[in-house]
């Protein structure tokens, strides 16, 4: 599932009473908005990802699920720093996928609230 963040305020989101507030469908729907969904066919290829990625390395399918659905960024944007970041709850996974697009991710206290 990609998301993309509307709004949210970075120091209230690590509030007790903002997570609550965030369990709230109508709440979260104000802050974020579904950009794209991807399901597992089976359960072969949900283990086979799950495989890949406890031998730290990206799922052929996530890479390509990102790469489909993130906007692209041209170089003079990448250099200046203008345009996305990819929030990674999983720290390791942020590092992958780091690497592998070249994109800006993050995996703090605020992207895993």
């Amino acid at each position: 599932m990609l998301l993309e963040v509307i709004e949210m305020d970075e120091i209230g989101a690590l509030k007790s009473e903002m997570q609550k507030a965030m369990n709230d469908a109508n709440v979260l729907s104000r802050m974020c908005k579904l950009r794209a969904f991807s399901a597992f066919v089976s359960a072969e290829e949900a283990l086979e990802d799950i495989l890949a990625l406890s031998e730290h390395a990206i799922p052929n399918r996530l890479l390509r699920f990102l790469e489909m659905n993130l906007p692209v960024i041209s170089d003079k944007k990448k250099k200046k720093k203008i345009g996305y970041e990819i929030g990674v709850a999983d720290i390791e996974l942020a590092k992958l996928i780091a690497q592998a697009l070249g994109a800006r991710v993050r995996s703090d206290e605020a992207v895993r609230e």
